[in-house]
């Protein structure tokens, strides 16, 4: 039989390259829209710049000298040393690979145990509650693609298991979502167990122990992995730093859903639901086990939805598999397999990907007028961000305690060199509950909002222009704005006045 090389793209590898033109087009605003990625970028360049971790804060008047790790730091050179190659359009377009990618590697392992039309369909219902809920080039997409890796080795269960602690390891360098890929280990883990539970068939525990022991020595050394870092095992209290009420109850990615305007993330959660009774009986204790804690933290924390939308694929494909509904369309009839069949290949798909991917970073980096206008116009930083404020604050900073919007502390880190000294930014977890509920209890214009500025000694503001914290100090003598354009206010302390006047 003469050999057919494969040159055509399977469809795994075909969904991941439309994913990834189609991101590029459309999805560059929003995946700029929050501040976090400039600060992250900042922190990049300034590890880079020095060859030394960042370990205490730098920017702010109010936690000036704190204790705190840059625990992704490896994620933040990578993110600054692309931006150093091209700016904003290269790092978005870069975290656009890994989202593409990642949508490959779930397509590719919903295959495994299921048929075309079901991993299509699997896959594609992902794509909302992932793109419209947290698609941000931040951090986290690293996890999106280590945990859809992870999930393909546990399912495939073969001797690539032993990559885990190696992609643990590189894991908790890029992210605290590190701790996902413990726990996916664990619930295949606990789902072996209750399957197969020793006594139940006429096996003893020594004989499960004997059969699972790959991938329980995989987790023990996952779990010793995950210290190889430079700040050992700090993901656990960071997760857990950001948990607390008042970070939940304000910050947007870690309030609960709204179900009530995100009605995409509702069409989904009521399709899981009904394929999860529909199926009940047939679903192994794995994803008995999974399915239900990943639905329940996608409830509490909007930034889980994603997560959760991700890991359901490949039983969501299996599920959606066996049901058989009598058609008269000939899509699903099972197609003639006598004939010569299409070779396709698992790795053309990601190879043009990967191509496209360098065109578009050399577009950057010789940036031709047409090549620019373009990258203006996809990758724009959001239109709060007020570079005539900017501008104005360069030339002389009306103040020394400045109080900032949250997502302004961002842009000024990343904007000025140096920056005023901020209020706050978006290391919520650094700068702890008093802090933030101090700039919660001012944003919102809630009692003690005149003792929290005379607290911290507050002598100019960056805030919107139509905020009412901007209308509640405008209208008062003891405060005077200096700047103003379409998006942004800036006000100062009259020298010798008190807030209260």
């Amino acid at each position: 039989m003469k050999f057919r090389p494969a040159f055509l793209p399977d469809p795994a590898g075909l969904y991941g390259l439309i994913t990834f033109l189609f991101l590029v087009r459309f999805a560059g605003p929003k995946a700029l829209v929050d501040g976090d990625t400039l600060w992250h970028i900042k922190i990049g360049q300034t590890i880079i710049e020095t060859g030394k971790l960042v370990s205490t804060d730098g920017y702010s008047h109010t936690a000036a000298g704190k204790e705190w790790l840059a625990h992704e730091w490896l994620s933040e050179v990578v993110m600054a040393a692309f931006y150093n190659l091209g700016g904003l359009p290269v790092v978005t377009i870069s975290f656009f690979l890994l989202v593409s990618l990642t949508f490959n590697y779930l397509y590719f392992t919903a295959q495994k145990e299921s048929g075309a039309w079901s991993s299509f369909t699997a896959v594609s219902l992902a794509v909302a509650p992932m793109a419209l809920t947290h698609l941000l080039a931040r951090p986290h997409i690293f996890t999106w693609f280590l945990g859809a890796v992870t999930l393909h080795l546990l399912i495939c269960n073969d001797k690539k298991l032993w990559i885990l602690p190696l992609l643990i390891a590189l894991w908790s360098n890029l992210h605290g979502g590190v701790l996902l890929g413990l726990l996916l280990q664990g619930g295949f883990i606990a789902g072996k167990l209750l399957n197969n539970w020793p006594g139940m068939q006429g096996h003893s525990w020594l004989a499960w122990l004997q059969n699972e022991r790959r991938i329980l020595i995989v987790m023990t050394t996952s779990i010793v992995a995950m210290g190889f870092n430079p700040f050992g095992y700090y993901p656990f209290s960071f997760n857990e730093a950001v948990s607390a009420d008042i970070f939940s109850q304000t910050i947007g990615e870690w309030k609960p859903a709204d179900f009530q305007s995100m009605w995409y993330v509702r069409a989904w959660f009521i399709w899981i639901f009904i394929m999860a009774a529909y199926h009940a009986g047939r679903t192994d204790w794995t994803w008995r086990l999974l399915v239900p804690a990943l639905m329940w933290q996608a409830m509490i924390h909007v930034r889980h939805i994603s997560i959760a939308a991700m890991f359901v694929v490949p039983w969501l494909a299996q599920t959606l598999h066996r049901v058989r509904v009598p058609l008269p369309f000939s899509i699903m009839k099972k197609a003639d397999s006598s004939g010569e069949q299409l070779r396709l290949s698992c790795w053309t798909g990601p190879l043009l990907t990967f191509l496209v991917y360098l065109f578009l970073v050399g577009a950057c980096i010789i940036a031709p007028p047409s090549w620019q206008n373009f990258a203006e116009d996809r990758f724009p930083l959001p239109d709060n961000f007020s570079q005539k404020a900017i501008n104005f604050i360069a030339e002389e900073t009306p103040g020394k305690k400045l109080f900032n919007e949250y997502s302004w502390g961002d842009y000024l880190i990343y904007a000025l060199d140096p920056p005023p000294p901020i209020f706050i930014d978006g290391r919520a977890d650094m700068y702890g509950e008093t802090i933030f509920n101090d700039y919660v209890t001012v944003s919102m214009l809630r009692e003690g909002t005149d003792a929290v500025l005379e607290q911290y000694d507050i002598d100019w503001v960056l805030f919107p222009k139509d905020h009412p914290l901007v209308r509640f100090l405008g209208n008062r003598p003891s405060w005077r704005t200096v700047f103003t354009d379409e998006t942004t206010a800036i006000l100062v302390l009259n020298k010798g006045q008190k807030t209260d006047d």
